[in-house]
């Protein structure tokens, strides 16, 4: 069943997996010492009440507090005023695609993350892409959380769920990965990348058919700098990357997810610059895959993605460019503000 909203400070203090490479977050949270729930909470009420919301000041302590903090905030904004709730007020006092970054920014990550897969398994068909997207990124702690809270959210098994909705090889590797068994970033170990680069050569280019298990396996429980320890070790074994290999042994989403678990191993920050780029181009704005990418990444390497955007995917313009034609109003000032992040200060 449904537990409390708000975990404890403690159990939330759990050590994640070190995430692969040299990522730099835009929001790192405000130091423990200068850190003050109370204030932020007051502060944030008088942003809210009156006649007119100030969106800019919403947006400041959203932007430069982690999430964990921004917990703490909302339970002292609850203790600080009985009747409201800073989720209902935020609710109550912004709208549209600004509303939609402030709510999501209030949740747990995990539960954030819950959500998206929700929705994106609800009502007529399955959206795949978010599916690859959120599963295919995450450390073992990281879906174990998601785990948790998409049974206490939706009093449903996230396992039970996907695999009502997903079928053939793409069910088997999201399977595979919600068992949690991908090892941890901290060692990289160049003899047994070595011996998985042949085994996959040998189950894929080098046979008549491709042996999928053998794909599954290895990249749903190697770690993400093991995979790119890998992905270079099969360069020496075979004319193809192990990208161009999986494009021509596999198909259709099962491709795509395995593709895009090597993509983000070998490049975490142009694995995302490509798909915040996806989001904007072309007529319109896939606002929800914008929102996402930039919630879930501001804590990881939402600004070696800023960095990267602009040297490599933006045409000459930077990622706070392309936003800035691409949205509007506080909407805008908001994702500029997480693109930013402790910057800010």
């Amino acid at each position: 069943m449904a537990q409390a909203p708000f975990q404890d400070l403690k159990q939330q203090q759990v050590q994640q997996q070190h995430q692969h490479g040299d990522q730099k977050p835009s929001i790192i949270g405000i130091a423990s010492n200068k850190f003050d729930p109370i204030a932020d909470a007051k502060f944030l009420r008088n942003a809210l009440k009156g006649a007119k919301t100030d969106e800019k000041a919403i947006i400041k302590v959203f932007t430069t507090r982690s999430n964990r903090q921004l917990q703490v905030i909302r339970k002292s904004y609850g203790v600080l005023y009985e009747d409201k709730d800073l989720l209902t007020n935020i609710k109550d006092e912004t709208k549209g695609d600004f509303e939609k970054v402030c709510m999501k920014l209030l949740l747990p990550r995990a539960d954030y993350d819950a959500q998206c897969l929700h929705a994106a398994m609800s009502g007529l068909g399955t959206n795949e892409g978010v599916l690859v997207e959120v599963l295919c990124t995450r450390t073992s702690y990281e879906i174990s959380e998601i785990i948790k809270s998409y049974d206490r959210l939706y009093d449903k098994s996230l396992e039970k769920i996907v695999k009502s909705e997903v079928k053939g090889d793409l069910e088997k590797v999201l399977m595979s990965i919600l068992k949690c068994q991908r090892a941890s970033d901290d060692v990289v170990d160049v003899n047994k990348a070595q011996k998985d680069a042949e085994l996959l050569y040998a189950s894929g280019e080098k046979k008549f058919g491709t042996d999928e298990e053998k794909f599954i396996e290895i990249l749903t429980t190697r770690s993400y700098s093991q995979i790119t320890t890998i992905a270079n070790a099969y360069e020496k074994l075979s004319k193809k990357t192990l990208i161009a290999a999986l494009q021509s042994e596999l198909v259709g989403d099962f491709e795509k997810a395995c593709v895009s678990i090597v993509e983000y191993s070998k490049d975490p920050s142009a694995f995302w610059a490509r798909k915040l780029k996806e989001a904007m181009k072309g007529i319109g704005t896939d606002d929800e895959k914008l929102i996402r990418i930039m919630i879930a990444r501001a804590e990881h390497d939402l600004a070696s993605i800023r960095n990267v955007f602009g040297d490599r995917f933006g045409d000459g313009r930077t990622l706070m460019q392309w936003i800035d034609s691409d949205c509007s109003g506080s909407y805008q000032m908001a994702l500029q503000g997480l693109l930013l992040g402790n910057e800010q200060q």
